[in-house]
């Protein structure tokens, strides 16, 4: 029973920290555009995305979004409706005291 206590004690004060603050990220990279636009397709923007990507990853940024026209899936296109869903995710999971990158390339 003795040993019990402190584990207790010290399972407590482990509880009773402040959590750390989260930090995720959203990065979209647009590269292409419609016709209409006038805009003629860009390079950069999606390897900004990704290069950028794979940088917070590696420095513990979690999650890391990536909305790109290099995407393979459709929800991963950066279309109006998906960032919009994308913003309204990653913000809504978000709390006081998180950090929040946004990074738009395009």
């Amino acid at each position: 029973m003795k040993t019990w206590i402190p584990l207790t004690a010290a399972g407590l004060m482990l509880l009773s920290q402040p959590v750390p603050a989260a930090t995720r990220a959203l990065l979209v990279g647009v590269s292409a555009y419609p016709k209409v636009s006038g805009v003629r397709p860009l390079q950069g923007p999606a390897n900004d995305v990704g290069l950028l990507a794979g940088r917070l990853r590696d420095l513990g940024v979690k999650p890391v979004r990536v909305l790109s026209s290099n995407a393979m899936q459709e929800q991963d296109q950066p279309s109006h409706a998906a960032i919009l869903a994308a913003l309204q995710d990653t913000l809504g999971r978000s709390t006081k005291g998180d950090w929040v990158i946004l990074y738009f390339s395009g």
